[in-house]
C-alpha cells in the first residue's frame, strides 16, 4: 500500500512541474524536491523493516502529497465553473444579497469557465449548489476578493481531512474506528457531520439513506428493535438539525429560490454528459425518443440498491459507501467526477468498517425469503427495472427524421459550415420543440441559431429549418476522423437525434 500510495504521487507531476517552468521557477524547484522524495520514499517502502520504520516512511508520503497539492494550488486557484460560481455566491452573501436564483451570466464568457446547458435550449448561469462551501469561502473573500478564496476553502478541507484521515486510518489497515456507534457523543459530532456534508455538495444525499440503513441494523443487532429505532432517529435528527442550520438563513431569504436552487441539478434536464450508459443514443445510434427513462432507470436501481441494502446489509456492508453510485451510471449525467468526489470515503470505510463488523446486524427475514437460492433471486431482480428503463431508452427510435443541406465557406485554411437546411419529420406522437447543436467527438456545441422554421414542431408532420451555428461558423474537421453530427434535442420529453453533416467535398459530389 506505501508503494501503490508513492506510485501514485507521480500522477500530474510532471504536467505542474513544466507549468511551474514557465510561470514559476521556485515552485518548479519545490516539485523537483518533491520527485527527490518520491523516489526515496518508493526506495524505503521495500526496504524497512518493522512497522515503526514503515509508519515513517507513511508520514514522508503524506507530507509530500501535501507538498504537491500546495504547489497546484499556487500554480492554479483561478477554478473553474464551480470555484466561479461559488466565489460569486461568497461576494453576494458577504454583501447580504440573494444567492440564490439570480442568474450570473458574465461569469461564464471565459473558455475555462463551462456553461451547463439544458434539453430545452437554454443554460443554467445560476448557483446550483448548497450553501456551506460558500458560506465557508465569504471569510476569505473578504481578503482576497477573488476566485481564489473560494478554491482556498476546498483545498484547505481537502488538506485537512488528509492528514486527519491518515491519524484516524489503523496503521496496520484493521478495524480499529467504531464508524458504525451511535446516541453517543461522538454519534452525535458525526452525525452533525453528515448534516453538513449534505449541506455542502448534492451527492452526500444519496449516501446518507446508505448509512442510516447500516446504522439501523448495527444497533438492532446490539440494542433491539426500540432503542435502536431510538438511536437512528436521533442520529437522522441531528444530521437534519445540522443541515438546517446552514441552510435557514438562505431558506429565509427566498424559500422557492432556494428549495429550486440546491435541487437544480436534480431537476435542470442538463445535456447528455458523462461516460455511462447514457453515451448510447448520442453516440452510437442515432438517438432516443425516450431519454426520460435513463432517469427512471437511475432512480429505480438507487431504490433497488436500498432495498437490497436492507436485506442483505451483512453481505453487502463492506460496499455500502460504493454502492450508491453505481446508480449514476445509468443517469443523464454520469461524468467520472461523480465517481471521483467520495473515493476517499471508500477507503475509509475499506479500512475501517471491516464484514465482521456486521456480522450481527440486523436484517428482515421474510418467510418466504429463508431460503439461499430465494434470497438470491430477489437480489438479482432489485435491478431488472432499472435495466427496462435502460433498454427502452437505448433501443427506441429517434423521434426525428433529419435529412441535411449544408452550406460550406473557407475561413483562411478552414473550411466550415455556415448554415444547415434541415428537413424534420416528427415521427412520435408528441409535439417537440427541437434546438441544435454539433458535436466532433463527445459533447455539444454551443446552440445553433434557428433562422427560420416553426418553434414547435406537431406530431407525425414535416417542416424546414435552418440552422446556423453560433458566430456564423463551424469548422469541420478534415481527415479520416469521426466527423460532425448536428444533433437535435427536446427538453420534455428528453430526446435527442443526430445527424451526420455531410463534409464539404461529398456535399459537392452529390
Amino acid at each position: 500500500m506505501t508503494l501503490v500510495a508513492t506510485i501514485s504521487l507521480f500522477i500530474g507531476t510532471r504536467a505542474a512541474w513544466t507549468t511551474a517552468m514557465a510561470s514559476s521557477p521556485p515552485v518548479a524547484a519545490a516539485i523537483s524536491v518533491c520527485y527527490a522524495s518520491i523516489l526515496v520514499c518508493a526506495v524505503l517502502s521495500l526496504l524497512v523493516r518493522g512497522s515503526r520504520s514503515l509508519i515513517r516512511v507513511d508520514a514522508l508520503v503524506l507530507v509530500t502529497a501535501v507538498a504537491l497539492v500546495s504547489c497546484g494550488y499556487l500554480l492554479d486557484h483561478a477554478g473553474t465553473d464551480e470555484g466561479v460560481l461559488t466565489a460569486q455566491a461568497a461576494r453576494e452573501i458577504l454583501h447580504g444579497h440573494r444567492v440564490y436564483g439570480q442568474p450570473w451570466p458574465w461569469l461564464f464568457s471565459t473558455p475555462r469557465v463551462g456553461i451547463t446547458k439544458t434539453m430545452s435550449g437554454g443554460a443554467d448561469y445560476t448557483y446550483g449548489y448548497p450553501p456551506l462551501t460558500a458560506l465557508l469561502a465569504v471569510p476569505v473573500y473578504a481578503v482576497l476578493h477573488s476566485t481564489a478564496a473560494a478554491t482556498l476553502v476546498p483545498t484547505a478541507a481537502l488538506l485537512a481531512a488528509t492528514v486527519l484521515l491518515w491519524f484516524l486510518l489503523p496503521a496496520p489497515w484493521h478495524s480499529s474506528s467504531p464508524w458504525w456507534s451511535a446516541g453517543r457523543a461522538r454519534g452525535v459530532l458525526r452525525a452533525a457531520c453528515l448534516g453538513a456534508a449534505c449541506a455542502a455538495q448534492q451527492l452526500a444525499w444519496f449516501l446518507a439513506p446508505f448509512l442510516l440503513i447500516g446504522l439501523h441494523a448495527v444497533r438492532r443487532g446490539e440494542l433491539g428493535p426500540r432503542r435502536a429505532l431510538a438511536v437512528t432517529i436521533r442520529y437522522t435528527a441531528a444530521a437534519a438539525l445540522a443541515w438546517s442550520v446552514v441552510n435557514a438563513y438562505f431558506a429565509a431569504q427566498g424559500f422557492s429560490a432556494w428549495l429550486n436552487g440546491i435541487l437544480l441539478p436534480l431537476e435542470q434536464k442538463a445535456i447528455l454528459h458523462g461516460q455511462g450508459v447514457m453515451g448510447i443514443s448520442p453516440y452510437f445510434t442515432a438517438g432516443s425518443s425516450r431519454l426520460d427513462y435513463c432517469s427512471y432507470g437511475s432512480q429505480s436501481l438507487l431504490l433497488g440498491l436500498l432495498a437490497a441494502t436492507l436485506l442483505f446489509v451483512r453481505r453487502l456492508s463492506p460496499a455500502l459507501t460504493v454502492l450508491p453510485w453505481i446508480a449514476f451510471y445509468l443517469a443523464t449525467r454520469s461524468q467520472d467526477g461523480y465517481f471521483l468526489m467520495l473515493t476517499p470515503l471508500w477507503l475509509a470505510a475499506a479500512a475501517t468498517v471491516p464484514a465482521a463488523a456486521f456480522a450481527q446486524a440486523w436484517q428482515p427475514c421474510p418467510p418466504r425469503l429463508t431460503g439461499r437460492r430465494a434470497r438470491a433471486t430477489v437480489a438479482a431482480l432489485a435491478p431488472a427495472p432499472a435495466l427496462a428503463c435502460v433498454v427502452i431508452a437505448a433501443a427506441s427510435p429517434p423521434p426525428l427524421r433529419m435529412s441535411l443541406t449544408p452550406h460550406f465557406a473557407r475561413h483562411g485554411a478552414r473550411v466550415g459550415v455556415t448554415a444547415i437546411e434541415v428537413r424534420a419529420v416528427d415521427t412520435t406522437g408528441t409535439a417537440l420543440d427541437p434546438h441544435f447543436a454539433s458535436r466532433t467527438g463527445q459533447g455539444a456545441s454551443n446552440w445553433w441559431t434557428i433562422a427560420s422554421g416553426p418553434a414547435v414542431l406537431a406530431p407525425h408532420t414535416a417542416a424546414e429549418y435552418r440552422a446556423e451555428p453560433a458566430r456564423g461558423f463551424r469548422a469541420t474537421p478534415g481527415g479520416h476522423g469521426p466527423g460532425t453530427y448536428l444533433i437535435a434535442v427536446t427538453g420534455t420529453p428528453m430526446t435527442i437525434t443526430s445527424a451526420h453533416i455531410p463534409t464539404a467535398t461529398s456535399a459537392a459530389g452529390t
